[in-house]
């Protein structure tokens, strides 16, 4: 970052730091500038306000969120105040990706859909039905309680490499 950039051009710099934590848990990691959660940011003589934009108004991580930028933010704001504030008015959606983060969640979920595919092809060749979840949705479909899988039938799927 140079000194030629103004206070909110750093902080934007800043938020390509600050990674999302359900991103990172999920495997895509991107940060939330890349991911669009930010609404507006506002610089006065005293102060920096960022409002966020959550796809979930409790969402669990807000105050990871919120101590991730404020280590990468606090140090780019020459002594202002840093104040998080959340966007009331819209929740966060997919429109408000990036290039970039569109294109990573799109091959993440190609990896994924992949994964499944070769986990459903290894279950058949194993032999096994259905995979537990859907032996509970099955159940369920038909308005009666699931049976809990045996410990020996999960055993026995875990000795094939298909649980």
């Amino acid at each position: 970052m140079t000194d030629a950039m103004t206070v909110e051009e750093r902080v934007r710099e800043a938020l390509k730091e600050v990674m999302d934590p359900c991103s990172v848990y999920n495997g895509t990691k991107l940060s939330l500038f890349d991911l669009g959660m930010y609404q507006r940011i506002t610089v006065d003589d005293v102060r920096v306000v960022i409002e966020l934009m959550l796809d979930d108004p409790t969402c669990a991580y807000s105050g990871m969120i919120a101590h991730g930028l404020h280590v990468a933010v606090d140090p780019v704001v020459d002594g202002r105040e840093v104040v998080l504030t959340m966007a009331t008015d819209e929740y966060w959606s997919e429109a408000r990706l990036t290039a970039h983060a569109t294109a990573r969640l799109e091959e993440t979920r190609r990896i994924r859909r992949e994964r499944v595919s070769q986990l459903r092809a290894r279950r058949e060749a194993a032999g096994v039905r259905r995979p537990y979840g859907q032996v509970l949705s099955a159940a369920a479909d038909h308005g009666r309680p699931a049976e809990p899988v045996s410990a020996k039938a999960q055993h026995q799927t875990r000795r094939a490499g298909v649980g």
